[in-house]
């Protein structure tokens, strides 16, 4: 297993899910399949969202911090599949022996402004909510 921190990643695939009971009641949900660089080799890691692209969804967080552009509710989410990027892989707050991914970011060869631009949107929609 591979230390929490920024990868180097590919948008493989997404699947939709459909609605799918969660502890807040049925909702609409998609996974995505990440193809992860390491120095040690390649692995995948899937992350589940839910389908909607609501301001405070971290789906839309995702797409605009990738596309810079904001999501419709007609967006096409096959536009993601070999998109890379670089995926935050952080320790799950339950257990630590699993990674689990808490961002997404333009590849690295996007100017740090950018970066650092999605790095405070990241920062804020993680923040408590008022």
């Amino acid at each position: 297993m591979n230390a929490p921190g920024l990868y180097d990643a590919t948008i493989e695939s997404w699947t939709d899910l459909g609605v799918i009971q969660t502890p807040y009641g049925k909702m609409p949900k998609v996974e995505f399949r990440f193809r992860i660089q390491c120095p040690h080799g390649v692995f995948f890691v899937n992350h589940r969202y839910g389908k909607n692209f609501s301001p405070k969804s971290f789906l839309r967080r995702d797409i605009e911090n990738l596309l810079s552009e904001v999501p419709g509710p007609d967006f096409d989410l096959g536009r993601l599949v070999g998109v890379e990027c670089q995926v935050n892989l952080a320790a799950d707050e339950l257990t630590s022996k699993k990674l689990r991914v808490r961002g997404l970011f333009p590849a690295r060869e996007t100017d740090l402004g950018c970066i650092l631009d999605a790095v405070r949107r990241f920062a804020e929609a993680r923040s408590p909510r008022k």
